[in-house]
Formats: structure tokens, sequence, C-alpha cells
């Protein structure tokens, strides 16, 4: 299915630029309109998408690709077979990316040909209406279904897995497969919350990628081969800073076009040091972790318990 959908939305792509280019133009002519129209499409100096919210975006996607906080993405990466199956699936990406003109000149294509007030979320099938017969039309729609859906059933598997797995402690395998479909359930619903909102997909863009940002510090204390941290305080300044970023972001809170995610690493660190420093007054010589999930005890030796055994005699 992943494979189809692949194929579906990289033909959904072509056909788009195939009637952009018949219909409005070739990238020349598309950006020579668009800029005689307004500049100002062209440069990062408009009110809230200024240099500042730029270089923070970029900063704050960085930070968020580079401790790898995108949990759907977990479980694949450590259950590959080894580097080269990652090596081979990451080079894939590049192909990706070279794709990423075609909605920008989608986007540009819709300055020209549709309404101002045209909803950014109607801006592709809107282009496509203008531009292409019917029957394509229905491709192009099939392959962005397919697209959204088969990425949409891996992470909310993901965050299902995460939570009864990592989060909640549950040895009992119903229970666990019981918290599985809640989690789900609550993360569908949640995405069809935003949906029936009429969220704007800029902004829910932003509140993932700040949000997803804010893992970073615990990442980043996990990889370290003694962990020195406990898990409480990290899902506490995760859960200040990801709460940050959502009230900056639905708020309209001005940020002086600082990123809302690079701005609640903030409360996030201020939270966990604060917890960290209460737990550790508390629970004062009390290891943050037990010593067997240490890595920095791997090569300690590990005593073996007794087990009784039934029916064995004294």
């Amino acid at each position: 299915v992943a494979i189809l959908k692949d194929f579906l939305m990289v033909g959904a792509l072509v056909i788009v630029l195939a009637g952009v280019i018949a219909g409005v133009g070739g990238v020349p002519e598309v950006v020579a309109k668009v800029n005689a129209i307004s500049s100002g499409y062209f440069t990062v100096s408009r009110p809230g998408l200024d240099a500042t919210f730029w270089v923070s975006s970029v900063i704050v996607t960085g930070i968020g690709a580079g401790f790898n906080t995108f949990p759907h993405l977990w479980p694949p990466i450590l259950a590959a077979k080894s580097g080269a199956v990652l090596r081979r699936n990451n080079s894939w990406i590049a192909v990706y990316q070279l794709c990423l003109f075609i909605p920008i000149l989608v986007g540009l294509a819709g300055i020209l040909v549709l309404k101002p007030k045209t909803s950014g979320n109607n801006v592709l099938l809107g282009v496509a209406q203008q531009t292409l017969p019917e029957p394509l039309i229905a491709v192009i729609a099939i392959g962005g279904a397919a697209a959204a859906m088969v990425p949409a059933g891996a992470i909310a598997m993901g965050i299902s897995l995460l939570v009864s797995h990592n989060l909640i402690s549950v040895r009992s395998p119903k229970l666990r497969f019981r918290i599985n479909h809640l989690m789900v359930a609550v993360a569908v619903g949640l995405a069809l919350a935003f949906g029936l909102a009429k969220s704007d997909i800029a902004a829910l863009l932003l509140l993932t990628y700040g949000g997803l940002t804010q893992f970073a510090p615990a990442v980043a204390f996990a990889n370290a081969k003694k962990v020195r941290v406990h898990g409480i305080p990290i899902v506490l300044g995760i859960a200040a800073g990801t709460i940050s970023v959502a009230v900056i972001t639905f708020g309209g809170i001005k940020t002086g076009g600082i990123d809302s995610g690079l701005l609640s690493l903030v409360p996030n660190l201020l939270v966990f040091t604060l917890a960290e420093v209460v737990r550790r007054v508390l629970f004062k010589g009390q290891p943050p972790v037990p010593p067997e999930a240490d890595e920095a005890n791997d090569g300690a030796p590990v005593t073996a318990r007794p087990v009784a055994v039934e029916g064995a005699g004294a």
C-alpha cells in the first residue's frame, strides 16, 4: 500500500505540473506573472514572515531533524536490519525534495487563476480544476487521499505503540492491546477535530515542528552514555513546551517573528530543571534509571537471579 501511495502521489504531482504548464505557463512565465502582480511574494520581509521568522524556523527544523524527534519514524528506524537499509531508504528523501518545487509552482499558479479569498487548503484542487479535465482530477484526489491516509496510519500506530510500550508500563497483553486501540482513536479524533475546526495547514505544520522540537532535550539526554535525569521531569518539560507552542500558535500571540517552537524550549527546560532538582532533593541518592537500564553498565557482569522451578524438590 505504501509503494502504491508513493506512485500515486508522484503521479498526481506530475499531472498537476503538466496542467499548470499547459494552462498557465512554464516556471519562467508563472514567476514573471506573479512578480508583476507583487514582488512581495518572493521576499522574506513581509509582516510576520520576515528574516527573523525564517531563520528561527530553520533552526527549529534543524533541531527536530538533527535529534530525530519524529516519533512515528522511530519504529522503522529502530527495526531496520542494518545501517545499509537506513542509508538506502534515506537516499530516496532527496528525490522527494526535488518534487517540492511542484507544489510551490502550483501555489504560484493559484495566485494567477484562483480568487484572492480562496482558502490555502483548496489551492491544489482549485488549480487542478482550472487546468485539467475531470478524469485527471479524480486521479489527483485519489493520490492525495492515499498520500494522507498511509502516513496517518503509520503515525497513529507509532503514537499508540509509544504510549502503551514506553510511556505506560503495561504487562498485560490484553490491556496493552486495548490501550493501543484507545490511543489510535484519540489521535485520529484530535486530527478530525482540527480538520472540522478548519485549522490552517500552515499553523498545524508550525505546531507539529514546534511541538516535536520539544523532544530534543529528551533525545539529547537519552543519547548520553550514562543517563543522569529521570523520565518524569523530561515528560513535564515536554508537556510545558508543547502547551506553550499550542498557546502561541492558536492564541495569536505576537512573538516578534521568532518561531514558537524555539521560544517554547525556554519553559520546557525551565520546568524540566525545576522538576529534576525537586526529584534529586526528595529522592537523594536514588539513580534516575535502574542500573540494568543504563548503557554505562552494559559491560558489567550480570548476576543471575534464582528461579524457583515448580515441582522441584528441596
